[in-house]
């Protein structure tokens, strides 16, 4: 039965807002990873990340809509083009390096976006309003290349219908809190990553089922935050990782980076939007040319045969041990969080 599930009022608003944190809560370090970037506005020398991107190619990114005019005048105005110039400036850093201590030479301006006609950074959303959470996904093309090569496919309709069925392992990595929002000291401008899965649950958007989301779930420890609006989701296909989505709220009150003390058994959910229904926003970017042909490609060779995703991994829980406190953790390769021992 399809269910609408709302997110948590307090904690969307902060998803939705731009705001500006640096990694994953719970998370492993992803520094180094190639998968995924930082955004950063306003100054090429700032240190305060402000939503995270991952590259499809040397000069292409994608991540999340409402980042591109969060803190700006033209925040809650509709885009006449799906063409757009930036109304900030932003630049993208290195894939994987830790803000505080990058380069900051090495940046890349962003001088051009593709985002959906008509879309509006309008939150909350109503059945006939605009809505930042429907067809929230931007692709920035960059000055100049920002790394000397890399190629990310995105995976198409059958191979994300095939994900969702199995509820197979996916790949989150951001820039966002990897503390909670009461905690001292909650960013230290790092990424960092988790493993989740897929689900078949459906997303109610403005009273229907668009089909252009999903949700993910991650283990009762950790969840993704304030900061990782626009974060890459991966998973692998037939043997070969693909991005698949873009990360941009939490999903029935399942981001948890604002609850404190966490609630003991909750699993996190969060909503991503899907990236192979918008494929064709960059079909005629000569920059996006490699991204479009490597889509194309694989969706005429998918097209008959849904491919073998990996096998679901069963969930298995633990026993974690604090003093007197003990919490059970629940995942596919469940761990104890900072502190804990296993019993």
């Amino acid at each position: 039965m399809k269910k609408l599930l709302v997110c948590l009022t307090i904690l969307a608003s902060v998803f939705v807002s731009g705001s500006a944190t640096q990694a994953i809560y719970g998370g492993d370090s992803a520094i180094g990873d190639t998968r995924v970037a930082s955004v950063i506005k306003d100054s090429i020398t700032s240190r305060t990340s402000f939503c995270t991107v991952s590259l499809l190619t040397p000069q292409i990114v994608v991540g999340a809509a409402h980042c591109s005019d969060a803190r700006t005048t033209h925040y809650g105005l509709p885009y006449d083009s799906s063409s757009f110039t930036p109304y900030a400036d932003f630049w993208v850093a290195q894939p994987g390096v830790d803000i505080l201590k990058d380069d900051t030479s090495t940046r890349v301006k962003v001088v051009k976006g593709y985002i959906t006609k008509g879309w509006s950074n309008t939150f909350p959303c109503t059945a006939t309003s605009a809505c930042t959470q429907v067809d929230d996904i931007v692709f920035w093309v960059l000055e100049k290349p920002l790394v000397a090569s890399y190629a990310m496919t995105v995976a198409n309709a059958q191979e994300v219908a095939a994900l969702k069925s199995s509820g197979s392992e996916v790949t989150h990595i951001g820039y966002g809190y990897y503390k909670l929002l009461t905690d001292a000291n909650p960013v230290d401008g790092t990424p960092r990553k988790l493993i989740g899965n897929a689900t078949s649950l459906d997303n109610n958007q403005q009273g229907k089922i668009t089909g252009r989301t999903i949700i993910t779930k991650t283990s009762t420890t950790q969840s993704v935050c304030p900061g990782d609006s626009g974060s890459p989701v991966y998973s692998t296909f037939s043997g070969k990782e693909k991005i698949f989505a873009v990360q941009y709220a939490g999903y029935g009150g399942g981001g948890l980076c604002d609850t404190n003390p966490w609630p003991a058994g909750k699993t996190p959910m969060v909503q991503n939007t899907l990236i192979y229904p918008y494929i064709d926003l960059i079909r005629s970017e000569p920059l996006a040319a490699a991204v479009v042909a490597a889509f194309d490609s694989s969706d005429v060779a998918t097209a008959t045969t849904v491919p073998a995703v990996i096998a679901t991994q069963k969930s298995a829980t633990i026993s974690c041990v604090k003093g007197k406190i003990v919490k059970k953790v629940t995942a596919i390769n469940p761990k104890c969080p900072t502190g804990y021992k296993k019993r």
